[in-house]
């Protein structure tokens, strides 16, 4: 065979053989379902390479990766925590003492201002109930100067007049009494003038003299005492009188003040009585507050600390109540899994207690700051349970999954 005809097989073989390779590749190439038009992250530098127009480093072909169908589209974080309350408060007593009552238990549910325990405390029961009734009548003294005076006090007026006009009418007018004053003492010397007549002219014994003598003694006195009778008549007392008109005028006055507005130092003396009145309520009240504890928010009684008769200091936490109309999940996200998560999130909560319950959960919170232990960097995270589901404890175990986008 001639020389140019070898070499011109030998070049047709060069040309046609790398043909032939790349129609082979390009026939496998579309047999493998392609996730993604774009290199993967070990390859993007090679690719904006050849976007620039410069030459990429060895062969192109063998550093694309297409992804195939196996490739995962998400990542999982999950994290561990505890189930927690929507809010937690502890009640503790003002001022120390011994327990009295205790008005709840554990797993009780109370609403906020139900009175939950109490100390002895008598003496603060007693000025309150004290001060409660020094406000009531207070407040009926303000109101009854502006009440109009009713038929019974109007009639009560009226007779204590009429009671002291006839006192004064009688201490004024004494001619029937002086005309019957001087009539017993008439009758009283004609007595002792027939009796002193009859001693003079007797003559009998002994005993009979001494009978009239008795007799005469007798008239004697009654004389003496229708004679001071009789000047007491005709010379009549005038403080009495006077008395007696005074009666009549405190009597007028008394009505007229039924009758009359009030004035404006009864309505002001009446209003400060009133708010001294309440005053002394208030402070009552906070003396015997401070021995009584209160449930500070509506929830359920998770623990009660003490028992009647125990001994208790102030600001010593006796009986915990849990809010349970929300649940929470706090648990510990690890720093590489942070970045991915953001609150409002959706997640899903398992709880190890109650294995076929699944929870729709949303992350509401990442802190901001960090735990480590065993030099292992943690951050709290809190997911807000979207659930009631009253078989749910405080406490329980959890584990949270939250799906995010690879």
């Amino acid at each position: 065979m001639p020389v140019k005809y070898v070499l011109l097989l030998l070049a047709l073989v060069t040309v046609a053989t790398p043909a032939a390779v790349g129609l082979v590749n390009s026939s496998q190439a579309t047999e493998v379902p392609a996730t993604s038009s774009l290199p993967t992250a070990p390859n993007r530098q090679t690719f904006a390479a050849m976007q620039d127009g410069d030459t990429p480093p060895g062969d192109f072909a063998q550093t694309i990766v297409i992804p195939n169908e196996n490739t995962p589209s998400s990542v999982t974080i999950s994290a561990l925590g505890t189930i927690e309350a929507n809010e937690v408060a502890g009640v503790s007593f003002l001022t120390a003492g011994d327990v009295a009552e205790i008005a709840v238990e554990t797993g009780q549910t109370v609403s906020e201002g139900d009175l939950l325990a109490w100390l002895h405390g008598t003496d603060a029961q007693i000025a309150y109930d004290q001060a409660q009734l020094s406000l009531e009548r207070a407040r009926i003294n303000l109101d009854e100067i502006y009440e109009p005076p009713t038929d019974s006090e109007l009639r009560v007026a009226d007779a204590n007049i009429a009671s002291a006009q006839a006192a004064y009418s009688a201490a004024a007018d004494n001619s029937s009494a002086v005309d019957s004053a001087e009539v017993r003492y008439q009758q009283a010397l004609n007595t002792y003038e027939t009796a002193a007549a009859v001693r003079a002219n007797m003559n009998g014994t002994e005993e009979e003299i001494a009978l009239q003598d008795a007799a005469v003694g007798a008239a004697s006195f009654n004389l003496e005492i229708a004679r001071l009778q009789l000047e007491e008549a005709q010379n009549p007392d005038t403080s009495g009188l006077w008395s007696a008109g005074v009666r009549i005028r405190q009597a007028q006055l008394q009505k007229e003040a039924l009758l009359a507005e009030p004035t404006e130092a009864e309505v002001t003396s009446a209003e400060i009585a009133v708010q001294r009145a309440e005053a002394q309520v208030a402070s009552a009240e906070t003396a015997l507050r401070r021995t009584r504890v209160y449930a500070p928010i509506s929830g359920v009684v998770t623990a009660v600390n003490v028992e009647p008769g125990d001994s208790v200091s102030a600001g010593i936490i006796v009986i915990e109540i849990s809010d349970v109309s929300q649940f929470w999940l706090s648990a510990l996200v690890h720093e590489v899994d942070v970045d991915d998560l953001s609150a409002g999130m959706p997640a899903t909560i398992t709880l190890d207690a109650l294995p076929d319950l699944s929870i729709d959960a949303t992350v509401e919170q990442i802190s901001w700051l960090s735990t480590v232990e065993d030099n292992i960097v943690n951050y709290d995270t809190r997911f807000l349970l979207r659930t009631t589901d009253p078989r749910i404890r405080v406490g329980m175990t959890a584990q949270a999954v939250v799906e995010v986008e690879g």
